[in-house]
């Protein structure tokens, strides 16, 4: 389950989530070089402004995490009924080649990377 007590997530000193590192460095770098520091983010100590968003982006981005997650099982599950459907008997020598080909792991992971991209967040 996902905490989204951002205090809580403060006091019991939740690790951030990568992705808000990133974008946090980022966001400070763009608005002090190009927004004269309107934001003046501050992180690393109590109540900064840019460790409160960094919390907030710790949730969205673990939020995400979960959902993608939630798709990827999914499409697991339903490549699996699509295979339990098909007749052995009616596979040629080129279908197996073919099988072992995509069913190599990377090939996996890539294939199910585009079908999630183009399925969106149905």
């Amino acid at each position: 389950m996902i905490e989204t007590d951002i205090n809580k997530r403060w006091e019991e000193g939740f690790e951030h989530h990568k992705k808000s590192k990133e974008l946090m460095r980022v966001l400070k770098d763009l608005d002090f070089k190009y927004g004269n520091d309107f934001f003046c983010f501050k992180y690393g100590g109590d109540g900064d402004n840019g460790e409160h968003l960094m919390y907030l982006l710790d949730i969205y981005f673990e939020i995400k995490d979960q959902k993608m997650t939630n798709k990827k099982e999914q499409l697991i599950l339903d490549l699996r009924n699509e295979l339990s459907k098909i007749d052995m008997n009616e596979i040629t020598k080129e279908d197996l080649e073919l099988f072992f080909i995509i069913t190599n792991h990377s090939t996996i992971q890539k294939q199910l990377d585009k079908a999630i991209s183009q399925r969106g967040d149905r």
